[in-house]
């Protein structure tokens, strides 16, 4: 025998708003500059990040993204002196990866990966940034990497997934996503160089390592 349960209408209007609440305003220091833990893994295994400033709604979110994505690539990119670098030190490997993250809120420059020494990878990321910061970014280096994200960016047009991802996300941060070419278009060399200079500092940093053994 089935049973229909008797529901109540659901009302003509809609409720009061809830306004979202992220927490308070936090200050650019990262909360802790290093932690460590230990686990079965067979290698050293890191994560790097800087605290970045919480982007506002609307068309300057998405120009934050852009130059952050820019700044990443400028800094850690595999194109970047700083990979050739670590690479060929062997501090990291194939599995290093790096990114520029944006939640409501907060955002980042992250990296990490495998390695023998992350201490040493944290220092000469810094030491990076702070040569970026005093003598600025190689300008064919950035010609070619502005090139080679905005291409990646369009080839991303082809994938329906991920233009779903991008809209929606787009969409609530109050921002139109396929204007992405005009807002890309007017970021400068300086722009990139700025970013570096304000996010990548030792009071941002924040190191997590997990190494090899029992924890204890």
């Amino acid at each position: 025998m089935v049973r229909i349960a008797r529901v109540k209408s659901v009302p003509k209007e809609p409720g009061g708003h809830i306004e979202r609440d992220y927490g308070g305003e936090e200050d650019g220091a990262a909360a802790k500059p290093e932690k460590e833990l230990r686990m079965e893994v067979s290698t050293p295994i890191f994560q790097l990040g800087f605290k970045a400033e919480p982007a506002p709604a609307g068309e300057e979110h998405l120009r934050r993204q852009l130059i952050g994505g820019l700044a990443c690539e400028a800094l850690l990119g595999n194109s970047s002196p700083l990979y050739a670098r670590l690479y060929s030190e062997g501090l990291i490997n194939k599995n290093f990866g790096y990114g520029f993250e944006l939640y409501p809120g907060c955002s980042l420059m992250a990296a990490g990966g495998e390695s023998r020494d992350p201490r040493a990878v944290r220092d000469a990321v810094l030491a990076e940034g702070a040569r970026i910061a005093r003598e600025g970014v190689d300008e064919g280096l950035f010609r070619r990497l502005k090139k080679g994200v905005y291409g990646a960016k369009v080839r991303g047009l082809n994938s329906f997934e991920n233009v779903c991802i991008e809209l929606a996300q787009a969409h609530f941060a109050g921002v139109e996503y396929l204007t992405f070419p005009e807002v890309f278009d007017g970021i400068s060399k300086a722009d990139v160089e700025d970013c570096i200079r304000r996010w990548v500092t030792p009071e941002r940093c924040g190191l997590a390592v997990v190494r090899p053994g029992e924890e204890a």
